[in-house]
Order: C-alpha cells, then structure tokens, then sequence
C-alpha cells in the first residue's frame, strides 16, 4: 500500500518522458491523500507502449483477449496504450487524456473529474467507495457541493 511520495518516486524511477504517459485510477487517489493503492496504472503512448514491449515488460494475452487491448505489465505495474468507456462505446488514446494532466510532484496523473467519469462509467463496488470519497475530497477543496 502506498501514499503520495512514494507513487512518485516510484513513477520517477520509470524514467518514462513527460509527455508519454498519465498516471491513472488509485495512483491518483493516494498521491492527493484519499486512500492507499496497491498498484500503479499507467495509459501511455503507442511509441513507449512498443518501446517497453521491447525491453521484456510482460505482455498480458489473457487481458487482450477479454477486452479486446493490450496491457503490459512489470511488478505492480500495468501500462495501456488506450482506455475505454464501456457504458459510453468510447475508446480515449493517451495523447487525448495525457495533454489534461495534473502534475504533481513533477508526475502526470489523472485529472480527478477524468477518474470520477471512469470510476461511474465501471460502477464496480471499489468504484462506489471511490466515487464517494472523491466526491467528499472535491467538496472539502472547493466548499462547494456541486457533484
């Protein structure tokens, strides 16, 4: 389980270039402090997803053949190259998601109104408790109720 400093650290020691990737879902709870992650998600460009394939990052057939994408994987890490909403029947490429960053501590991730759309888009049980704590999280930053 991880918090803020450590995601980053982490992402940094990837020494993936800005630009080429977002930090998505749990990473970009712990990093503002709204609960822990086990994992890191990644959604980068197609050129460092082939880069990556090439210097032996796992790649997950079993993923593909599921959802129909491809998924690379290394430790706790998972990288993608796309995101798709399935409620919507909207596949997102990473240049589309990368340019409305959030930088924190030097590291892209994932808008939290972006993740709110994805957490209500998969509507698992996590993404309900997420949902909610993102919710409470907003209001607490903007004294304002307006999700």
């Amino acid at each position: 389980m991880a918090y803020g400093k450590d995601i980053t650290l982490k992402i940094k020691s990837l020494n993936f270039p800005l630009g080429k990737y977002i930090v998505l879902g749990g990473a970009s709870l712990a990093v503002r402090g709204i609960r822990e992650t086990r994992d890191l998600d990644i959604l980068i460009t197609t050129e460092l997803f082939e880069e990556l394939s090439h210097k032996g990052w796992a790649y997950d057939a079993v993923f593909e053949q599921k959802w129909n994408r491809k998924k690379l994987m290394r430790d706790d890490i998972e990288v993608y190259k796309d995101l798709y909403f399935e409620h919507l029947q909207k596949f997102i490429d990473a240049e589309e998601i990368i340019n409305k960053a959030d930088i924190i501590d030097g590291v892209p991730f994932q808008p939290l109104d972006h993740l709110l759309m994805g957490k209500i888009d998969t509507l698992r049980e996590k993404d309900v408790k997420d949902i909610q704590l993102i919710k409470e999280y907003l209001k607490k930053q903007t004294g304002s109720n307006f999700i």
